[in-house]
């Protein structure tokens, strides 16, 4: 699901009268989350205006973060690639994507734009997350579809609850 608007404030970089011009992005996995996605959202607009970014563009998506294919993250590289952005803001590295950061960073790096990441968790963290992200991307490709994954558990479960 698509769900794209675009905002423009002028808020002054410092006592300069350059910008820092940003676009927000917000993603969650599946769309129970709808609401998670907006109160991050807001978090991250937060963020940008008490820092003085100006805010170019705000983006949420509904979306796997291991899915390379996701069309609003795929729009924002497209936007990103014109050269007009300085920022990219996301609270999280996984909400931009699960695996590839360093790649989407280095791409966004080429056209003059930084990751911001608002809640950046430290090293142990990201690799328990990685280590869980791994585990979840074999599984889903052995057992096809989530629903597939929970109706094996499902079975597993009632099987061990026999003895």
């Amino acid at each position: 699901m698509l769900n794209a608007h675009w905002i423009l404030l002028r808020i002054a970089n410092g006592n300069s009268n350059e910008f820092k011009t940003a676009i927000l992005y917000a993603r969650v996995s599946s769309r129970t989350q709808r609401n998670d996605v907006n109160r991050q959202l807001e978090r991250i607009k937060d963020w940008a205006v008490s820092n003085r970014f100006e805010i170019a563009g705000e983006f949420t998506e509904v979306a796997s973060g291991l899915n390379s294919k996701r069309k609003i993250l795929n729009k924002i590289l497209d936007i990103i690639a014109e050269g007009k952005i300085s920022a990219l803001i996301v609270e999280h590295n996984d909400r931009l994507t699960r695996f590839g950061f360093e790649f989407i960073e280095r791409h966004c790096a080429n056209f003059g734009c930084k990751i911001v990441v608002v809640n950046n968790s430290g090293l142990r963290e990201d690799l328990v997350k990685d280590m869980i992200d791994i585990i979840v991307c074999f599984s889903s490709k052995l057992y096809g579809k989530r629903t597939s994954a929970n109706r094996a558990k499902k079975f597993v479960e009632s099987e061990m609850n026999q003895y």
